[in-house]
């Protein structure tokens, strides 16, 4: 993963798709990963949905943005939430038919964002 985020870094989304791709084709539909936790399951969904964003692949993005919500509802955990919102609202931003999800979306992303004190996420929100 940490090779597909350098190449992302110097703008070579190619080789950076190559090995994120890589990391998804080993991710069955649950993200059932064998030795890893929660923690580390949902960092995996967190960094790909990012980066497939990054990279303008926003079904990928949204994909891996679900995965990892759905995972974390399922185990109650809350690591990533905010992060997780923001990639899906992200990715879903510009289709007109998916409004109302996106300001939902957005709207956890902000909120869980301020609970978090992710000052980070908060500058790239769109929040009115």
């Amino acid at each position: 993963m940490f090779k597909g985020l350098d190449y992302l870094g110097q703008e070579h989304n190619d080789r950076a798709q190559y090995y994120f791709q890589m990391i998804s084709n080993a991710c069955d539909e649950d993200v059932e990963l064998k030795n890893a936790n929660e923690l580390e399951i949902l960092f995996i969904c967190k960094t790909l949905a990012g980066s497939f964003a990054e990279m303008q692949s926003y079904q990928t993005s949204f994909d891996f943005s679900q995965r990892g919500l759905k995972f974390a509802n399922e185990k109650h955990v809350s690591y990533f939430l905010d992060e997780l919102n923001y990639f899906a609202a992200l990715s879903i931003k510009d289709d007109k038919s998916k409004k109302a999800d996106y300001e939902t979306f957005n709207n956890l992303a902000y909120y869980l964002a301020k609970v978090n004190e992710n000052s980070d996420l908060l500058k790239k929100i769109d929040h009115k």
